[in-house]
């Protein structure tokens, strides 16, 4: 391991690759092995997923709060190379250590951004943020919180995080107008964590937690007639 590499475990790349794995974790369906630079870590399925009913109740949006960039601070930004488009990894590797992550065997490239204790270099007051289509799992669901409790278990939920009520995050909750309004906010940001999923080839439950999440949606914004097959998909 390289000085430049130790510097920046000892800042907090560790805790940043933790809270990356944990969206990972929550999709999980078999254990995978993957191997940090500080060692070897297994990562199970959790034994329970809950997706909280906030989520289909309430909505935000943070282009309505432009050019706030409270969240822009804080941890890494860790950017899976197979999953960037090579426009925005132009943008991001003047900013960016190289790290390689071992993921079943297999190694993956990540671009790590640090903003801690500075706002995030790749949001400007120009444009904000200039590679939002690209944005990395922590970016892409701000608000939405993957929690892991009673060590095992994630429950899925909406809200302010303490850190970003700390810091005076100035979004507001609604419901939603409609269902057209929520697929429209929430679904590509899943689809597109199972995309990522996909890229570490790691097994996963992303076609059943899709359709818990369209089955609640449609019982709490469609007003449809919910589908449940037997027994039900429940909450992992």
């Amino acid at each position: 391991m390289d000085t430049g590499t130790k510097i920046t475990l000892r800042k907090n790349m560790k805790s940043s690759f933790l809270k990356e794995f944990l969206y990972v974790k929550a999709f999980l369906s078999e254990p995978i092995t993957v191997k940090f630079p500080w060692g070897e870590e297994i990562i199970e399925p959790p034994k329970k997923l809950h997706i909280s009913d906030l989520l289909f109740e309430r909505t935000y949006s943070c282009i309505d709060y432009l050019p706030c960039k409270k969240c822009c601070l804080g941890l890494w930004s860790l950017f899976l190379v197979p999953f960037t488009t090579k426009e925005s990894c132009n943008i991001i590797k003047p900013h960016a250590i190289v790290q390689n992550i071992n993921i079943n065997g297999k190694d993956f490239e990540y671009l790590c951004v640090d903003h801690k204790g500075v706002f995030c270099p790749l949001n400007t007051p120009e444009v904000g943020c200039t590679i939002h289509v690209d944005n990395p799992i922590t970016c892409m669901f701000p608000l939405i919180h993957f929690r892991q409790y009673r060590k095992d278990n994630v429950n899925i939920l909406l809200g302010h995080f303490g850190r970003n009520w700390k810091l005076g995050c100035p979004v507001e909750f609604r419901p939603y107008h409609n269902v057209e309004e929520f697929n429209a906010r929430v679904l590509p940001r899943f689809d597109r964590l199972i995309e990522y999923l996909g890229k570490i080839e790691v097994p996963h439950k992303g076609p059943e937690i899709m359709d818990y999440i369209y089955t609640r949606r449609d019982r709490l914004i469609g007003n449809i007639i919910p589908h449940v097959p037997p027994g039900g998909f429940g909450l992992l």
